[in-house]
């Protein structure tokens, strides 16, 4: 019984929480998430992700993104069947559940996110619980979390240690906005890109203080196989390369 007054009568409040509404939270948000792994479709799958709704920490599933292009780039990653995705800028969770259903031959996702700063979205140990859910139908895959600055060397040592020898698949860059971050991404993650591998790149459309991707991915193009998701111009868009490949202009992968 809860008590208006001061000393050991009164039941901390934060522990209530801990003790009895979380486990209540997690089962019904597992429940949820589970019935809507039914899809398979990329439209499917990123309606999943919208709908989900959730409880306490594990509430709401989201990505900052233009359906359109999300789509366009969940179609790619589901043909390509990547066995080890590695997402740099995770937020709230949303692209890395697209990436985790649209890849049945996953086995392992590494998330790296900057828990605070300008970046950083981060997330707490019970939405990595939550994070884990979306492999839990893909036997003997993993999801492992970098909550640590992706421009750290120490980050990149752990990332080698936790692929083990392996090389990436699929490479989503969308942490560091600014040209001299995600150049950083760029030039210290893809040398782990297998050749025929892609990397993805967010808001090279995007023109606005602080977010310079297109000045990079401008650098980038000639000379290299690439495409482009963009619904509007001057808005979000998506690059993708692929590594490896050369080739005069865009092509469709």
């Amino acid at each position: 019984m809860l008590s208006r007054g001061g000393g050991n009568d009164v039941m901390d409040v934060s522990n209530w929480r801990r003790v009895v509404l979380d486990p209540l939270a997690w089962w019904l948000s597992r429940r949820e998430i589970r019935q809507r792994m039914q899809a398979s479709t990329a439209e499917g799958i990123i309606d999943a992700m919208e709908q989900y709704v959730g409880r306490g920490f594990y509430a709401s599933i989201r990505a900052v993104q233009a359906r359109p292009e999300i789509v366009s780039l969940a179609r790619m990653v589901q043909t390509a069947k990547p066995e080890v995705i590695v997402e740099i800028g995770t937020y709230k969770g949303g692209t890395l559940y697209i990436w985790s259903r649209c890849s049945p031959k996953v086995r392992l996702i590494v998330s790296i996110d900057l828990p605070d700063g300008a970046y950083g979205g981060g997330y707490s140990p019970r939405r990595q619980k939550l994070y884990r859910e979306f492999v839990f139908d893909r036997p003997g895959a993993q999801v492992e979390f970098l909550q640590r600055d992706s421009h750290d060397p120490t980050t990149l040592a752990r990332l080698k240690k936790a692929l083990a020898g392996r090389v990436i698949d699929f490479l989503y860059i969308d942490g560091d906005h600014t040209y001299e971050g995600v150049k950083q991404d760029y030039e210290m993650y893809s040398p782990l890109v297998r050749p025929g591998g892609i990397i993805a790149f967010h808001d090279i459309e995007t023109r606005s203080r602080g977010v310079d991707v297109y000045r990079l991915w401008n650098e980038l193009k000639p000379g290299r196989h690439w495409t482009e998701f963009v619904e509007r111009p001057r808005n979000k868009g998506i690059g993708v390369l692929s590594v490896g490949q050369e080739a005069a202009g865009p092509v469709s992968f």
